[in-house]
C-alpha cells in the first residue's frame, strides 16, 4: 500500500514538474477605439520576451511558447497608444483567453491660434500748399507766410518753378528758421489742399510750443 502511494506520488510531482516546464498560450483581441473590425496589424508582445505577434482583421491574436511566469502584454500600433496589460499569469501547458486590449487614437494637440496683424490705420491726408500754383491767400495758410511774403514767393516762381522747398530761401525774406516751419507742409506738385483750420491749428501749435519755451526760461 506505502509502495503504491510512493509511485503515485512521484507520478504526480513528475506531471507537475512536466507540465511547469511545458509553456502556456495567451489569445485575445486588440481592436483601435473599440471597432468591431480593420485591427490587423496590431503588434501584440509580451515584455521582457522576444515573444511577438500581430492580430488579424477582426483583431484576435495568439501567442504560444509563453513560459510559465507573470507577465505584461504590450500593443502597438502606429498612431495609436494603449495601457499595457499587468500582472498577467501564465501556467505552464495552459491557454490564457480573453486577454482583451483596447488601442485609442493620438489626438495631436490644436494649433495654437495665429493672431493675424492688425490692419494698418489708415493713411491720413497731409494738408500741404503747393508753392507752384497756390494763389496769394493760400500761401498765406503756411505758418509765418504774411501776405508780403507771399507775393513774393509768387513773384519768384514767375522766373521759374520751384524744385524743391528749399529753393524759398531765394525769396527775399524766407530765413532758415522761417523755411524750416513749413518745410513739411509745401510741395512743388499735386494739389493744394491744405485749408484755413489747417493754418488755425498750425498757429495753436506754435503758440504752445512759444508758451511751453517760455516756461522752461
Amino acid at each position: 500500500m506505502k509502495k503504491f502511494m510512493y509511485v503515485s506520488l512521484a507520478l504526480g510531482l513528475a506531471l507537475a514538474f512536466t507540465c511547469a516546464k511545458k509553456p502556456g498560450t495567451i489569445e485575445g483581441k486588440a481592436t483601435l477605439d473599440g471597432a468591431a473590425t480593420g485591427n490587423a496589424g496590431i503588434t501584440i508582445s509580451v515584455a521582457g520576451t522576444a515573444l511577438t505577434t500581430a492580430t488579424d482583421d477582426s483583431g484576435t491574436y495568439t501567442i504560444n511558447g509563453v513560459p510559465a511566469g507573470q507577465y505584461t502584454l504590450e500593443a502597438k500600433k502606429e498612431g495609436y497608444d494603449s495601457k499595457p496589460l499587468m500582472g498577467i499569469l501564465v501556467e505552464g501547458g495552459k491557454i490564457l483567453t480573453e486577454q482583451n486590449i483596447n488601442l485609442s487614437k493620438i489626438i495631436p494637440p490644436a494649433p495654437q491660434g495665429v493672431t493675424a496683424p492688425a490692419a494698418p490705420a489708415p493713411a491720413v491726408a497731409k494738408e500741404v500748399v503747393n508753392i507752384n500754383t497756390a494763389t496769394a491767400e493760400q500761401l498765406c495758410l503756411l505758418p509765418g507766410i504774411t501776405k508780403k511774403l507771399a507775393k513774393a514767393i509768387i513773384a519768384h516762381r514767375k522766373k521759374g518753378e520751384f524744385k524743391s522747398a528749399e529753393d524759398l530761401q531765394a525769396v527775399k525774406g524766407i530765413t532758415v528758421k522761417e523755411l524750416a516751419k513749413i518745410k513739411d507742409l509745401v510741395v512743388v506738385a499735386g494739389e493744394t489742399t491744405m485749408k484755413p483750420a489747417e493754418k488755425a491749428a498750425q498757429k495753436k501749435k506754435a503758440t504752445h510750443k512759444k508758451e511751453a519755451a517760455r516756461k522752461n526760461k
